[in-house]
């Protein structure tokens, strides 16, 4: 039961909420469902089977942690935890959010995402960019930004149109086991790893920029990257801080900050060097020549995409 306690405890609004109601278990025959408004989270465990009450996340997850064989008991608004000579009162939650019902719908013709949120994860927008925080999954493809690199990569997304938030994403992959049902309800998408565990997330309301368009513009070359070259950007950024990193490539190699790498024929041109090693770690094709126009790039499983540079 911890385990399940812990995972259901990361999304409890935390001390900036500052009403109670909203920091809490909701415990419904064994459902145990937790919200932080943006994303719920609701699993099943045996252990709380009978049970009906809405109760302090915190304090209960931290009660149950030392207990080795918890009995609980419930005597109207409180709680009792037994183990041993260990006892503790818990003061139950009145009037809190109630229960949250399982999502409800047919399951969409979706998925498998995980190894599509593993490739998109790295090009979605920063918190500055918040209409850009999520992946966009529409007419079975994935797509992602950050507004300096986009990229795209075909998946099973019938029936969706649908921007799914960071936070989700984050804790999709963290999970790590792939969802066996995905349900779409006007602005929230549900993600069932069973018939009782799930995970429930606000869609972004945003419109998502037209990637295909500017791909569409963008032109793609045959030649493979030189491995050597992300060897190089990787030596170089060991030595520099901050996000913004300016890395320029001329006739005699990779330069940024104070440290070179010598590798030959770089087509003269200025990238963002963690932006560029993201694109790197998946490009197996790259038009550098493009700059100081946007450069496509290609990779793996049909994975494609465009690379803004930057002005000298």
């Amino acid at each position: 039961m911890i385990n399940e306690l812990n995972l259901l405890d990361k999304f409890v609004p935390k001390s900036e909420f500052k009403s109670a109601t909203w920091e809490c278990f909701n415990v419904a025959d064994g459902q145990v469902t937790a919200t932080d408004f943006a994303i719920t989270m609701s699993m099943y465990i045996p252990e709380l089977a009978g049970f009906n009450f809405n109760v302090p996340a915190h304090k209960f997850t931290a009660a149950i942690s030392v207990c080795k064989n918890p009995q609980l008991s419930q005597n109207d608004d409180v709680l009792t935890i037994r183990d041993g000579s260990f006892k503790i009162d818990i003061q139950l939650i009145m009037n809190a959010f109630g229960n949250i019902f399982m999502p409800e719908g047919e399951g969409l013709k979706f998925g498998p995402i995980l190894p599509v949120l593993k490739v998109l994860q790295g090009f979605m927008g920063s918190p500055k960019r918040p209409n850009l925080q999520g992946i966009f999954f529409n007419d079975n493809f994935a797509y992602a930004s950050d507004g300096s690199v986009a990229a795209k990569i075909p998946c099973r997304a019938e029936g969706i149109s649908a921007v799914i938030p960071a936070k989700a994403i984050s804790e999709l992959l963290n999970n790590g086991n792939e969802p066996v049902k995905t349900v779409l309800n006007k602005n929230q998408v549900a993600f069932f790893y069973t018939d009782k565990d799930w995970l429930q997330a606000n869609v972004l309301d945003t419109k998502f920029p037209d990637i295909n368009k500017i791909l569409n513009k963008v032109v793609f070359i045959d030649n493979k990257v030189d491995p050597a070259l992300l060897i190089g950007i990787n030596q170089i950024l060991q030595f520099t801080e901050g996000e913004f990193t300016q890395i320029t490539f001329d006739e005699k190699g990779i330069k940024g900050g104070s440290a070179e790498f010598y590798i030959s024929s770089l087509y003269p041109s200025c990238w963002n060097g963690k932006t560029l090693r993201g694109v790197l770690e998946l490009a197996e094709t790259i038009n550098f020549e493009a700059w100081p126009n946007p450069a496509g790039w290609r990779g793996a499983n049909g994975l494609e995409g465009v690379l803004c540079g930057l002005i000298k």
